[in-house]
């Protein structure tokens, strides 16, 4: 059978075959039921994909069609080597789901693989290529690592990517924030400053509902209303009468345990 589909998908009309033939196996999978499942990772070389199509059945479809090679984008902020970004680099988040962003090329790019296993054993090629997408963690807080491969339009992959993430739901707040400063850390603290009643704005970015990624005049001018109305709490420690816009250490601490006691 393997020696069959590799000489089908040996002729110049390859990639029609290969859509035709995914369309198959879906059909058949349909009619046969849940037990039937596919599973597509890419291989090197010549092999397009690899399905395990259940009951230890493995679809193996290739080409003769030459290997493209996967470009990053070049409207892409990082456009030397491929790559991706977890939260816009914010490897410290609170809540399981993430937001990953892909720099590759889509004119070379048929699909990518997202997974917590460097084997790529619990996940398939998410077909057609999108550049944001998003990714749920286990809801468990831990250290995760979170592997990347892109596949060209003919299935060759890229070598595997990998950023690390600590998912942290019991302190959401890990780090000091000042003005300039990005990440999902800052969108929930605006988020915290609104609902507190300490909004940035009533109307427009920052204001509920419609939190930012950036740290800006609207965020420290409610942080110093926060600090100023926890004053005891926050400044008189460091013999301060008025707030100071950073989110320093007494705050974060403060705003944690507000947090984690459900304040």
């Amino acid at each position: 059978m393997e020696r069959k589909f590799k000489e089908y998908f040996s002729k110049e009309e390859g990639i029609p075959n290969v859509l035709f033939s995914i369309l198959v196996l879906v059909i058949f999978g349909s009619i046969f039921g849940p037990s039937l499942y596919s599973q597509f990772t890419g291989q090197v070389g010549n092999v397009i994909l690899a399905s395990n199509v259940g009951y230890g059945a493995t679809l193996i479809i290739t080409t003769a069609r030459p290997i493209n090679h996967i470009k990053p984008n070049v409207n892409s902020p990082n456009t030397n080597v491929l790559n991706f970004t977890v939260n816009n680099d914010q490897n410290i988040v609170s809540s399981p789901s993430l937001i990953l962003h892909f720099n590759a090329d889509p004119t070379t790019v048929m699909g990518y693989s997202v997974s917590l296993e460097p084997d790529f054993s619990d996940t398939v090629i998410n077909m057609p290529y999108i550049d944001t997408v998003t990714f749920i963690l286990p809801d468990q807080p831990a250290k995760y690592i979170i592997y990347v491969r892109y596949y060209s339009t003919t299935g060759s992959p890229s070598e595997t990517l990998s950023k690390e993430v600590i998912y942290n739901s019991i302190n959401p707040f890990l780090r000091n924030l000042k003005i300039g400063d990005k990440g999902e850390d800052v969108r929930l603290l605006q988020e915290f400053l609104n609902k507190k009643g300490f909004i940035l704005t009533l109307t427009g970015l920052g204001s509920p509902g419609y939190e930012t990624l950036i740290f800006g005049s609207l965020s420290k001018k409610a942080l110093i209303r926060f600090q100023e109305a926890n004053k005891l709490d926050i400044l008189v420690p460091y013999g301060l009468k008025k707030g100071t816009g950073i989110f320093g250490p007494l705050t974060r601490k403060f705003i944690n345990n507000i947090s984690q006691y459900g304040g």
